[in-house]
């Protein structure tokens, strides 16, 4: 077997589950009678016209990530931690309408944010469609990202022809490109060792970065895309040129003769790596519901990937489908961790197997069983 199939849009992959790809689709826990305005000091934050049910998540999801790239600031030494829009102090919803308080943000982004809503009636409220997708445009990179250069991105996140580093290449039916995804296994392994503090979840530690190759119908490089975990728990999305430069966007084709797709890195990144790595708070009102559910047309992914990465062991623990993420895709943790047992099988652990997999064992032992200890080697002692 060649391949270990997968779903673009699914929040799972195959091999771990027996049921359809699952999607999420935003639903209130307990729906307000009313929906008038908090109180004094609070902004009204649109979606836009879109009613579908699935766009409007997309949409919801992208305000967020939106709302919180602007009011992100990374706090100095003994400061209290970053504001987060899941907080539900920070943002409510009543019935179909959400609000911000801006008594909680920054003085000069609340104006920000004041001046963004006044371009347009009503003045009272921010649209995502018009207002603040096009000042997020403007302003992510400055505000987030300092490389400039995939040689920047380099010098701290060394991907390329690195052993340290997982590899994975995709195929997807939804892009018609071959994408190739590195994250350092220390950073996968992180997030294991904190898998039962996290409720058994894969939480990826801050300084994590998901980096993909996206390759051209040559082999080429037609663009590089990188999500980069902050420490407010959010991603930052970067797209880099077939040069290596940052530029704000990249079109890239679709499967299926389906057109071109553009993906901008502020906005549309942040539609599909959405913030579901934890439930949103029943408190502000934003609830997500995940049912299993077979799409009409599902996007299948190949990931090419060899024997050592396809101990079930792994995959039945780790990410299974109805466990929430990270705003990740991919099965990392579950890759490493099968990894681990094959080598271990095999004996083919080198030094940094060897550590990580001592690390992990005592969180993993039904997985990992205790290493035989190596024998020193006595010097003239025959072998």
């Amino acid at each position: 077997m060649r391949y270990v199939a997968a779903a673009l849009f699914a929040l799972s992959i195959a091999v771990l589950t027996t049921g359809g790809p699952i999607i999420l689709c935003p639903v209130s826990a307990a729906e307000p009678v009313a929906s008038e305005p908090p109180g004094e000091g609070w902004l009204e934050l649109a979606l836009g016209a879109d009613e579908d049910s699935v766009f409007r998540y997309f949409n919801h999801a992208t305000l967020l990530a939106q709302i919180q790239a602007m009011i992100w600031d990374k706090p100095a030494a003994g400061q209290k931690a970053p504001l987060d829009v899941l907080d539900g102090a920070l943002m409510v919803r009543r019935g179909q309408r959400m609000w911000l308080d801006l008594r909680r943000v920054e003085k000069d982004t609340a104006a920000t944010l004041l001046g963004l809503a006044a371009t347009k009636e009503p003045k009272d409220r921010l649209d995502l469609e018009t207002e603040l997708r096009q000042h997020t445009a403007k302003v992510y990179y400055e505000k987030l990202v300092s490389y400039r250069t995939i040689a920047d991105l380099l010098r701290e996140h060394p991907y390329r022809d690195n052993p340290e580093y997982l590899v994975v290449p995709v195929d997807s039916d939804f892009l018609a490109c071959l994408r190739v995804l590195h994250v350092a296994k220390d950073r996968v392994a992180d997030a294991l060792a904190a898998y039962a503090d996290q409720a058994d979840r894969i939480i990826y530690p801050a300084g994590t970065a998901f980096i993909a190759e996206a390759k051209d119908a040559k082999g080429g490089l037609h663009s590089t895309e990188v999500l980069l975990k902050r420490p407010d728990g959010y991603w930052t999305a970067m797209i880099f040129d077939s040069q290596g430069q940052l530029v704000p966007e990249t079109s890239v084709e679709m499967g299926g003769d389906r057109g071109t797709l553009t993906l901008r890195a502020s906005t549309s990144c942040h539609a599909c790596h959405r913030i579901s790595r934890e439930a949103v708070s029943a408190k502000s009102g934003f609830t997500y519901l995940e049912r299993s559910q077979r799409m009409d047309a599902p996007w299948p992914e190949q990931v090419h990937l060899g024997p050592e990465y396809r101990e079930r062991a792994a995959f039945n623990l780790t990410e299974s489908a109805l466990r929430q993420r990270d705003g990740v895709f991919g099965p990392y943790a579950s890759l490493l961790l099968s990894e681990l047992i094959y080598k271990q099988k095999h004996g083919t652990l080198n030094d940094a197997d060897r550590r990580r997999y001592q690390r992990l064992q005592p969180f993993f032992p039904q997985q990992l069983p205790p290493l035989e200890p190596v024998a020193p080697v006595v010097k003239g002692e025959k072998k």
